[in-house]
């Protein structure tokens, strides 16, 4: 039975050899792309993997062979699905997450991403800063990025060394700040470098998204509950 077991294994090995010959003749450019090869190899694995459990499981018991088999077809076809779909998946993954935290950026495309309102009607963006999360709210009627002193701190920038002499009114009142650039401001896909912003002294408790940031993006609009940027 073991002597039979080994032919007909090296039988369908022999048969898929030839069965891929003919495929690459009749088919020349099939296996150019990476994916295809890829696949390729997938399809192999599987079924090595499938004739293994028919040819060791046959020999006992017919129907365990049977759900051996069927269980790594099912396995393999699950993890074809998931590499197939893999941008699919990471665009829906992004939009739980856009709703779930309307702050976190929902890309769209290459330079575009999108923003949901929040349950107060405004927007506010999760972005990245110097490499150090901030969350800004959007603000069209400031004219410059404004930072937190707690913000600006987490950042990297050292409040001591800043000149403060720029006045400016805030929900708190007046107070004064600094002028600086920061050398990027991330919100999703899209970056924008050397951005002009003020350092708020005190009365700041929330960092704004001004006209420094927005008018270097090539546009942006709101759409009902989205505001949609274009880099």
């Amino acid at each position: 039975m073991g002597r039979n077991s080994w032919t007909y294994t090296a039988l369908a090995i022999l048969g898929l050899v030839v069965f891929l010959v003919y495929l690459s003749r009749v088919f020349p450019s099939a296996l150019d792309s990476q994916d295809s090869q890829i696949r390729l190899v997938y399809g192999i694995g599987l079924l090595a993997l499938v004739g293994s459990s028919v040819v060791l499981g046959w020999r006992t018991h017919t129907g365990l062979a049977l759900k051996q088999a069927l269980a790594w077809a099912g396995i393999f076809s699950a993890v074809l699905v998931a590499y197939s779909y893999r941008q699919e998946f990471s665009g829906l993954a992004d939009r739980v997450r856009g709703e779930v935290i309307p702050s976190m950026a929902i890309n769209q495309a290459p330079g575009r991403v999108s923003l949901r309102a929040g349950r107060d009607g405004h927007f506010r963006a999760s972005a990245m800063v110097n490499g150090a999360h901030v969350e800004f709210l959007v603000d069209t009627g400031a004219t410059l990025v404004s930072l937190s002193p707690f913000d600006a701190q987490r950042i990297g920038i050292k409040i001591d060394d800043l000149t403060f002499n720029q006045m400016a009114n805030t929900a708190n009142g007046q107070t004064f700040m600094a002028l600086v650039t920061l050398p990027d401001i991330s919100i999703g896909n899209i970056t924008l470098y050397n951005v002009s912003a003020l350092v708020a002294s005190e009365g700041l408790d929330e960092s704004l998204l001004g006209m420094s940031f927005l008018s270097k993006l090539s546009s942006f609009q709101v759409d009902r509950d989205r505001l949609i940027m274009n880099r």
